[in-house]
C-alpha cells in the first residue's frame, strides 16, 4: 500500500510548514480517529457512494505539545490510500478536538481543562 497526497492536501503545507514525510510520521501516532460513514446523510461532505473517509487528528510532530494538532482526511484509492486534506488545527478547532478527546464534552477552553 502506498499513501499518496493530492494537490488539495498540499494546500496548507506552506503556511503550516508541513511536508509529506512529517504528515506520514504524524498519522502513525494518532490522537483521535474516526471513520466518516458516506451513507449517513447527516454527515457532510462525502456524498453517498464515495469511499469511506478516515478522519485522523494527530500531533504535528512526535515531540509536539498536546495543543499542536493536525487534521488529516484520507480514503482508499484502489490498493492505496489517498490523503486529500491536511490542516494545522489552531484556536477554535484545536479546542473543539480537545473538548471531545478528553471524553467530557462541553464547551471548555484549553486553560479551563488544565485547571481541573
Amino acid at each position: 500500500m502506498v499513501i499518496r497526497f493530492t494537490d488539495s492536501a498540499h494546500r496548507h503545507f506552506g503556511e503550516d510548514r508541513l511536508d509529506e514525510a512529517m504528515v506520514l510520521r504524524a498519522i502513525g501516532e494518532p490522537v483521535w480517529t474516526a471513520i466518516v460513514d458516506p451513507d449517513d446523510p447527516s454527515v457532510p461532505p462525502p456524498a453517498p457512494g464515495d469511499p469511506p473517509t478516515a478522519l485522523i487528528v494527530c500531533k504535528r510532530h512526535p515531540g509536539a505539545l498536546d495543543d499542536d494538532l493536525l487534521e488529516v482526511l484520507i480514503h482508499p484509492d484502489g490498493p492505496d490510500m489517498r490523503v486529500f486534506h491536511v490542516m494545522h488545527l489552531g484556536g477554535l478547532w484545536r479546542d473543539y478536538w480537545h473538548r471531545w478527546s478528553d471524553g467530557r464534552g462541553g464547551n471548555r477552553t484549553t486553560t479551563e481543562r488544565k485547571r481541573q
